[in-house]
């Protein structure tokens, strides 16, 4: 430190010094020249994240600001971005810092873990430029300056602003952009509405963990002029709405008057793990001095957001109903991504008569609701006055549903078209029948990705409704489709139960695990009264990924194929049934003359390279492998000791292997000879 006294020309510096009374004398004042500077002083900093401001200075001295050396005291002065830790002794954090010129240039101030801190600065000075403002473990703290970012975590105060706060004083903050709030578990309620009127510029607001939260604004003190109007807006610039964590959270706010609240610009919502909430605005009516909920939507018809765009709902128990039908017109018109997860109590998500409302949605995801009966509920007689509508859903993704009947309940043929879907997974629905109505799979050009799996299915698409002609056969044209994959599906009988066409055009990529009561591969010798799905001599060629089980894997060993069905597969995947499964053997891959990533799963494989009744020897080996690049080895629980036997040149079987992955096979010790040189190998 004492050479960096003789550099009289310094400009810029970045250094951390765990201990400031290890300094030379007057060393911080000749720090006064820097033009910008990055300093740590305290032991533990972590390294310097924020690189937004030119003068930054990070303090953990266990002392007051009164106790600082002198020079220390004038770089704060100078700072831009102030991080203070630790500080003992005061409780007003700046109170040295007096006149206004001292707080000119502080842009960012962070104070943390002050246990006597009781507030920032004194009442009479102001931050003419701060920005953004972190308060954090400071459990005394009773008050806090105005700024455009604030962030308070891990307080013990029972209100942000005290209630007697004027109108003239609050307005001050007005200027606020963020405002975050964390940990602070004794706060019941957050803002009034005289207070919340003056956020007018406020665009992010998130809340998170603080547990003793009842409702986010208070709107019992509206004022007269309000009354009259019936669309009541809040936060008119607010974009994004974060409240997780709040587990006493009843509503963001309580309406016992027939208006409608307004969020004009609000583009994203986020509300995780509040499960107390069952309305997003709480409405009750008044008997004497009690009140009395009348909730029984997360979203009723008095509530709008004409500009959201994504919104996730996550573990909200109590909930038993997204929204109240019908909707006003501007309550979601321009929603495109809806997530819903963990909510035990919900039924359904589209109620009939709300499909309408929803015609811009374009990603679905609906995961781990317990209760869940049916994702679209559309009723018949909505098909008397509705007009044909174009859903603009792209994707939907569902999953953990166990007690999930239908996707669409009943078909929406001559009401909705979901013809824009492009990805459908379906996974963990053990009571779903189904997965698609006769004129949704008719009218699916777009659909590239479909995959299934532990579902009670018995048949992927269900037979058109009763009064069609069951003689005829019904086309199925899935022209874009290029991924199928159909896992442990262990009722399933049939892709359609009738007579059927379909094409597949694009298909490149074929997972079929566990599918025992279907046959999705045979060949042209097959009985034509239960046709497979697909003609393994059609389908295989076209292909370049694929995936099969030891049943299909036996079923291909044992007929006369010709080996070149298989030159265009890229990727290939074999899944065994644990101890069930018929043995592998390596020699079944001469047939594949590209391949370049290989899986093993679940077999009861001894050793790789030497399989019982395998005839293969190294040479052969060679041949077969010499192209592989990524060796993936899964759960094959009788390799015992090593992979392969340690006179078996694994390099020159896998002279391209360049990734090698092995997991959960709990009796292997080695890989193998230490000898082998994998001069390809990146990963392991």
């Amino acid at each position: 430190l004492a050479e960096l006294n003789t550099l009289s020309h310094l400009s810029t510096l970045e250094v951390q010094i765990p201990d400031a009374k290890s300094a030379p004398e007057g060393f911080f004042q000749k720090l006064q020249k820097l033009e910008r500077y990055k300093i740590c002083i305290g032991k533990e900093w972590e390294r310097f994240g924020n690189y937004q401001y030119s003068r930054t200075l990070k303090l953990r001295l266990n002392t007051s600001i009164d106790d600082l050396n002198h020079g220390i005291k004038k770089l704060v002065e100078r700072t831009q971005d102030l991080e203070l830790d630790e500080l003992k002794g005061g409780k007003i954090a700046l109170k040295e810092l007096t006149d206004e010129e001292s707080l000119s240039h502080l842009q960012n101030l962070h104070i943390q873990n002050g246990l006597d801190i009781e507030s920032v600065i004194n009442d009479k000075n102001e931050f003419p430029r701060l920005q953004s403002l972190t308060l954090q473990g400071l459990p005394q703290l009773i008050s806090f300056p105005s700024l455009e970012k604030l962030h308070l975590s891990s307080l013990n105060v029972t209100r942000v602003w005290q209630n007697q706060l004027s109108n003239v004083a609050f307005c001050t903050h007005e200027k606020l952009t963020t405002l975050k709030i964390e940990g602070c578990g004794n706060i019941k309620y957050l803002l009034s509405f005289s207070m919340a009127k003056y956020l007018v510029h406020l665009k992010y607001f998130e809340i998170t963990a603080c547990n003793c939260l009842r409702e986010i604004i208070l709107l019992e003190d509206i004022e007269e002029e309000t009354q009259a109007t019936m669309t009541l807006s809040l936060f008119p610039q607010l974009k994004s709405l974060e409240l997780k964590d709040l587990q006493h959270l009843s509503g963001f706010c309580s309406n016992s008057q027939n208006k409608v609240i307004e969020f004009p610009f609000m583009k994203s919502m986020t509300i995780y793990n509040c499960p107390k909430l069952e309305g997003f605005i709480c409405r009750y009516t008044r008997e004497g001095n009690r009140r009395i909920s009348s909730q029984g939507d997360l979203f009723d018809n008095k509530v709008a957001f004409p500009s959201l765009e994504e919104m996730s709902i996550c573990y909200l128990r109590k909930m038993k109903m997204i929204w109240r039908k019908p909707l006003p017109p501007n309550s979601f018109p321009k929603l495109q991504q809806l997530r819903v997860e963990g909510c035990d109590k919900l039924l359904t998500i589209f109620p009939s008569n709300t499909l309408t409302t929803f015609q811009r949605l374009h990603r679905l995801t609906v995961n781990t609701c317990g209760s869940l009966q049916q994702v679209f509920e559309i009723m018949h007689e909505e098909k008397e006055t509705a007009l044909l509508a174009t859903a603009q859903l792209r994707e939907l993704h569902i999953g953990g549903l166990p007690k999930l009947k239908y996707i669409w309940k009943n078909d929406p043929k001559g009401i909705f078209s979901f013809k824009k879907i492009c990805a459908i997974s379906v996974l963990g629905c053990r009571s779903l029948k189904n997965v698609f109505p006769a004129s949704v799979a008719k009218d699916l050009p777009q659909l590239g990705y479909l995959a299934i799996s532990d579902c009670g299915v018995e048949e992927i698409v269900s037979k058109l409704e009763q009064g069609s002609d069951s003689e005829i056969a019904v086309n199925f044209k899935f022209d874009q489709l290029y991924a199928l994959m159909l896992w442990r599906l262990p009722e399933l009988k049939c892709f359609y139960p009738g007579k059927y066409t379909a094409k597949w055009p694009m298909l490149n990529k074929l997972e079929v695990i566990e599918c025992g009561k279907m046959k999705i591969l045979g060949t042209q010798l097959d009985s034509p009264i239960h046709p497979p799905l697909f003609l393994v001599e059609k389908v295989i060629p076209k292909l370049q990924h694929l995936t099969l089980d030891s049943d299909y894997i036996a079923m291909i060993s044992d007929s006369q194929f010709s080996s070149s069905l298989f030159h265009g597969i890229k990727a290939f995947q074999v899944h065994g049934h644990g101890a069930k499964s018929i043995d592998f053997r390596i020699s079944f891959l001469e047939r594949f003359y590209t391949l370049e990533n290989l899986t093993i799963s679940y077999y009861e494989i001894k050793e790789l390279f030497c399989t019982e009744g395998d005839t293969g020897n190294e040479e052969m080996y060679a041949g077969t492998l010499s192209t592989i690049r990524n060796l993936k080895l899964v759960a094959l629980n009788n390799l015992k000791d090593y992979l392969w036997k340690q006179d078996v040149q694994v390099d020159h079987i896998l002279p391209k292997l360049e990734t090698l992955e092995v997991h959960n096979c709990y009796n292997l010790i080695s890989l193998g000879s230490s000898s082998a040189s994998f001069q390809n190998l990146t990963t392991l």
